[in-house]
């Protein structure tokens, strides 16, 4: 299963980048996320390798995922390998982003999921209008967060005029 979704955000690249990249400006964005955990020290300048997990609530129900970062390229590109708890499959979740003609930058989220189990199949084959609508909510919350923190930004800079 493959989803695609393209947004464009006003903002500079390195302001959203910074948001899918960093653990705890996940928490503002991504729906049901509770923590990111790393399992052990990493190169902060070039993570490629770098083992996480995230754990997730939805409703009274947790999920853990484990992940590894796959490609990162600052500000331009993250790739994630994300598997779920039990192994049924897997996910290949990459953000593209470059400078869109309008201004800002324009956000291309790719994820491919393989299904690694006959269970798994059963999952991905139920989840894909789900995970659709999950992706769109979650693109347009990125958005609007690091569209508030670009504004937030731009009015720090202004200086007072004195009166």
């Amino acid at each position: 299963m493959e989803i695609r979704y393209s947004v464009t955000i006003q903002a500079p690249a390195e302001l959203a980048f910074d948001h899918i990249d960093d653990d705890r400006k996940n928490l503002l964005w991504m729906d049901g996320l509770v923590e990111t955990v790393c399992s052990r020290p990493f190169d902060r300048q070039n993570p490629v390798g770098k083992e996480f997990v995230q754990r997730l609530k939805f409703g009274a129900l947790g999920v853990e995922y484990h992940g590894e970062v796959t490609n990162f390229v600052r500000p331009e590109w993250i790739g994630l390998c994300i598997r779920d708890q039990a192994g049924n499959y897997q996910m290949q979740v990459d953000y593209l982003l470059a400078p869109a003609p309008e201004g800002g930058v324009r956000l291309d989220y790719v994820s491919r999921t393989t299904p690694l189990t006959p269970t798994g199949a059963a999952l991905v084959a139920g989840m894909r209008m789900v995970a659709k609508r999950m992706v769109i909510a979650q693109m347009t919350r990125l958005r609007t967060v690091v569209e508030a923190a670009a504004s937030a930004t731009s009015a720090a800079e202004v200086p007072m005029t004195q009166q």
